[in-house]
């Protein structure tokens, strides 16, 4: 993404990735563990913020 455009040249897109299985892992244990879909949104919706903030603008 960050070679055809889409990403700043500062994103590191080996580390933005791993946030986001991150940010799905952790999610999902904590609603197998709470019952709650609202940590796995959380989690998500601010892995996205966080991924948004390396998006070149077009």
């Amino acid at each position: 993404m960050r070679d055809r455009g889409e990403l700043l040249p500062s994103a590191n897109p080996a580390a933005l990735a791993a946030l986001m299985v991150s940010a799905l892992q952790g999610g999902a244990v904590a609603h197998r563990a709470t019952g709650s879909r609202q940590h796995l949104v959380n989690a998500v919706q601010t892995a996205l913020t966080h991924l948004r903030a390396f998006a070149a603008q077009r």
